[in-house]
């Protein structure tokens, strides 16, 4: 069925809702405007009326309904596992026969409006190449014009990037190699994209080719609060790709009538160091339906306690009971019988079960953990493995309000054991923030450790610290099983995990980006609001559509 808030939208222009009916690759709505029927299929609208008189009112809600149909929308298709296709064996037939299916998986999802004038093109870090094959590119464009568009003149700008991974959807988010593409409106999507001379732009040979690299989503703020998200993407590192340390590229492309091929053809390029992308809402308050969202697979192993002796990124004492302790003395304890554990119901011996693990650390100030009580940690004496992905949900469920408050992830990079006044230190990740610069991570360190930098979050004596470990991969009776909700757009930007189908699929109204780094949360609103989101199979994820 097509989405609430369009049918109201229609319903709010005059315009009832007469039938519909979605079947196989076609979509046909029938609509009454003012006692003029229109059939709309796959965005483009037929009228059916004797009235002459009337066909420039026709005509403009036609325009009106491809919009409404067809704004913002996008797909991302899934490639599964490329080590079939990254290896010295793979030949150019292959390749070209890749890029084929990738191309017709594109064009029997996506249409846009004639007021779609920017495309978002991201491809995972092995597909780099791609982007400047302008063959390719070209190909790719023209699949997601509308045949009303084809021929018309009108420029497109796009950006085109290579991150890790991009996201798709086996009965919950994963992610896997593949192309994910968005259409929409140039200055609502990309702002400031030709803007010269900004710090943006940069020629290869220049000294900020050294500079970090990445992405900037603006995304709906999360429940309860209001503030928008910027989610920070680092690039991928594609120099063995495309012999480049990144690929990003800001492009200009129209139909040349004199071109010897027909078809979309390449005007101007660019290279460029970051970009902002605005997604839907997040300009808008949120409802509880267009909030972000963050979801992480982290199981609960500690109570939260209170934080009693630490600097900086070092903790080095917690609460338990009344008297304080080594911080790592729970988790000395924890870890080793939960592999245990792990390995007693498991299958065979993967390392996904019998170590290494991840733990995290959530800081948490102390009204956070009165306003947003976390669930009990799992009871790992009594290990099922169907409590891990209960707890991965109740955790989940928690964390939107926990980051709003200022709370913050941060991984535990190394710590345990020692005696004296060493013994029991943990060392967290010092870094919240995306270091745009490259001397920033340095004086982040610095700031954090002297207790100088409060929105770096460090680890101050009287908040609270909540210990976590990744989980393991789901089984068959424990993986979600959830259908795709392709009726509505969905933008996931998060960290690889997950189990891909190693098949080509495709997943309509879905875009997204995924970093084997990490990704950056933030807000200008709201500067409490930091934190960096890296454990395995974690998201961001935003359902909101332009009204």
């Amino acid at each position: 069925m097509l989405p609430g808030n369009l049918l109201r939208r229609v319903a709010g222009c005059g315009g009832v809702v007469g039938g519909g009916r979605i079947g196989g690759s076609s979509r046909a709505l029938l609509l009454s405007f003012h006692g003029q029927r229109v059939s709309v299929t796959h965005g483009h609208s037929h009228l059916s009326s004797s009235h002459k008189s009337h066909g420039r009112r026709i005509g403009q809600q036609r325009r009106m309904i491809q919009s409404l149909l067809a704004r913002h929308k996008c797909v991302t298709v899934g490639l599964g596992s490329f080590d079939e296709f990254s290896s010295s064996s793979v030949t150019a037939s292959t390749t070209a026969e890749l890029k084929k299916r990738v191309i017709s998986a594109v064009a029997q999802s996506l249409r846009v409006s004639s007021t779609d004038d920017a495309a978002v093109v991201l491809v995972s870090r092995s597909l780099a190449p791609w982007l400047q094959d302008q063959a390719f590119m070209a190909e790719l464009l023209e699949s997601t014009i509308s045949g009303e568009e084809a021929g018309t003149g009108r420029e497109l700008s796009v950006l085109s990037a290579a991150v890790d991974e991009v996201p798709q959807f086996q009965g919950a988010l994963t992610s896997s190699e593949g192309v994910s593409v968005l259409r929409g409106s140039a200055a609502r999507v990309l702002p400031g994209l030709w803007e010269v001379g900004s710090d943006q732009t940069f020629s290869p040979s220049s000294s900020s080719q050294r500079q970090p690299s990445f992405l900037e989503f603006r995304l709906p703020g999360l429940q309860p609060k209001s503030e928008s998200l910027q989610v920070t993407v680092p690039l991928a590192n594609t120099i063995f790709t495309n012999v480049k340390p990144h690929a990003l590229f800001a492009s200009k492309w129209h139909h040349n009538p004199a071109a010897a091929r027909k078809g979309l053809s390449m005007a101007a390029s660019v290279e460029k160091t970051t970009q902002t992308i605005l997604l839907p809402g997040h300009d808008q308050i949120p409802s509880q339906s267009t909030a972000s969202t963050v979801y992480t697979a982290l199981v609960p192993v500690t109570r939260p306690h209170k934080i009693v002796a630490g600097l900086g990124n070092i903790l080095r004492q917690v609460e338990v009971g009344v008297k304080p302790e080594p911080a790592s003395k729970g988790l000395e304890a924890v870890i080793p019988t939960l592999l245990k554990k792990r390995l007693e119901h498991s299958e065979s011996d993967v390392p996904e079960y019998s170590g290494p693990v991840g733990v995290w650390a959530l800081i948490m100030p102390k009204d956070a953990v009165e306003q947003f009580p976390m669930p009990d940690p799992l009871d790992v004496e009594n290990y099922d493995p169907h409590d891990e992905w209960d707890l991965v949900y109740q955790t989940s469920h928690a964390m939107d309000g926990l980051i709003a408050s200022g709370c913050q992830l941060r991984k535990i990079l190394s710590g345990g054991g020692g005696w004296g006044l060493k013994q029991g230190l943990l060392s967290l990740d010092p870094n919240t923030r995306y270091a745009r610069e490259e001397h920033e991570d340095m004086e982040s360190f610095i700031r954090s450790f002297k207790g100088e930098d409060a929105t770096g979050g460090i680890v101050t004596p009287g908040s609270y610290v909540q210990f976590f470990t990744e989980a393991i991969p789901p089984t068959e009776t424990t993986r979600p099983k959830l259908p795709w909700p392709s009726d509505s757009p969905t933008f996931a930007i998060g960290t690889p995990g997950g189990k891909a189908s190693g098949q080509v699929e495709t997943f309509p109204n879905l875009f997204g980006a995924v970093s084997a780094e990490g990704v950056y949360i933030s807000s200008e609103e709201n500067t409490s609001i930091t934190t960096k989101l890296d454990a395995p199979q974690s998201y961001v994820v935003s359902h909101a559509s332009e009204e």
